[in-house]
């Protein structure tokens, strides 16, 4: 009885160890530039493949006023985006070409069922930043994020 209950035990603890290795990565795991949207600064951390799309900012505690995360994709496509294990509300700014075509506002974090936000049209890269960053800096659409690509 004491072995099966050891036993699932560490099963339960090693399931866990990967979840958290493969959804936090370290500071120097990340990228990150700095951008404009109408003329306002921000850093942002890139997401540039399958399991930081994925994992996106979801599980962090916090993200700073003129910070944000940056989801670049291979090729324009209609996106779906979910609050999944998020701490906080985002506003989500659906982008291509570098030009914003639509955005969604104040999404609150959710736990399953997940509430799938889909893009306006075709982006190939989507912004997500704290909630209240669309009204407090007037993004419209058209409006332009700058930064430099690699």
């Amino acid at each position: 009885m004491f072995r099966k209950i050891f036993l699932i035990i560490v099963i339960i603890f090693s399931s866990l160890s990967l979840f958290f290795i493969s959804t936090n990565h370290s500071p120097a795991d990340r990228k990150f530039i700095t951008a404009t949207l109408n003329k306002t600064p921000l850093k942002l951390e890139l997401a540039l493949n399958r399991e930081q799309w994925f994992a996106g900012l979801s599980n962090r505690p916090k993200l700073c006023d003129n910070c944000g995360m940056l989801f670049i994709f291979p090729k324009p496509a209609i996106k779906d985006f979910v609050m999944r294990q998020m701490n906080f509300p985002l506003d989500i700014i659906w982008l291509n070409n570098g030009s914003v075509i639509g955005y969604d506002e104040n999404l609150q974090p959710e736990f399953e069922p997940y509430t799938p936000h889909e893009s306006p049209g075709l982006v190939d890269a989507v912004l997500e930043v704290p909630t209240g960053f669309v009204k407090n800096y007037s993004i419209k659409i058209k409006d332009n994020l700058l930064y430099e690509k690699n």
